[in-house]
């Protein structure tokens, strides 16, 4: 906020969001300070997070009208690895999570992205998440061939 002298979700929503074409806006959650919890609090429409996602493939980059704009720089991608899962850094295989089943996979050598949205009774059920993640990384396996 401070570099980009707005709030986050200003600046999140007009650098970002309204970028990739998203359809509807996000919520982002606060803390009990009202700081916004950008590393795990983003909530958005499956169709939305895809989007995000197919930027994120893309390297930053995303086509509106015929042109390609770079919406985030390609180097932030190659360095940043904070709130990533990382199943294998060198070809490009890694996913974002969230709770109760949420869960975006960008799966680089099948150029294949997955956005999951679940209901799970618990925040967080690691059995189900090993299930989840393990059928996610088999499918993206077969469209690879």
């Amino acid at each position: 906020e401070s570099v980009g002298q707005g709030r986050f979700h200003e600046l999140f929503g007009s650098e970002v969001w309204s970028r990739i074409g998203a359809e509807h806006d996000a919520d982002i959650i606060v803390d009990q300070s009202g700081f916004p919890v950008a590393e795990g609090g983003i909530c958005a429409t499956a169709r939305d997070l895809l989007r995000f996602g197919q930027m994120v493939l893309d390297d930053g980059r995303v086509e509106i009208g015929g042109t390609v704009e770079q919406v985030v720089p390609a180097s932030w991608f190659a360095c940043y690895r904070d709130m990533w899962w990382v199943d294998d850094p060198v070809s490009g295989i890694f996913s974002a999570n969230g709770i109760n089943g949420q869960h975006l996979t960008i799966h680089h050598p099948s150029r294949t992205v997955i956005a999951k949205l679940s209901v799970w009774p618990d925040r967080m059920d690691e059995s189900a998440y090993a299930l989840s993640h393990a059928a996610t990384l088999a499918l993206c396996a077969e469209l690879t061939g």
